[in-house]
């Protein structure tokens, strides 16, 4: 695309200088953390080892609602306790995990962290290393 010359001066066309404020200002922008994948990534170890511990109490208690290839199955001990480890399983991993999500806002010049109650900004010169986990 050509410059045009005025006054001694280069301009550029007026839809291309258009186009450069519009990228400036979406970079002006700061990012941020994606809440429903947070709380998706937090709270889904404990849905799921909740639910596993549901279907254990329900195929120990009511086995006739579980129906196999078109029959009941019959109460069965070892299908229970695998269940029941399953879910506590995922219960004590949602424990140990659950305070490492946090929610951040990176902005310009500074970083601001989210984790529940707590609120810690930081500025981009005091960054040492970034790490995911």
């Amino acid at each position: 695309m050509a410059t045009f010359v005025a006054g001694g001066q280069e301009r550029a066309p007026k839809a291309r200088r258009l186009q450069a404020e519009s990228r400036w200002q979406k970079l002006k922008k700061p990012m941020q953390s994606n809440k429903t994948y947070h709380t998706i990534f937090k709270f889904g170890l404990l849905g799921i080892g909740i639910l596993f511990l549901v279907i254990s109490v329900f195929s120990w208690f009511l086995p006739q609602l579980i129906v196999m290839n078109g029959e009941s199955i019959e109460r069965d001990l070892a299908i229970t306790i695998v269940f029941i480890l399953i879910g506590v399983f995922l219960i004590i991993i949602f424990f140990l995990i659950k305070n490492k999500f946090v929610l951040a806002n990176i902005g310009n010049q500074s970083i601001v962290i989210k984790n529940g109650e707590w609120e810690e900004n930081v500025n981009w010169l005091d960054v040492e290393s970034l790490s995911l986990i």
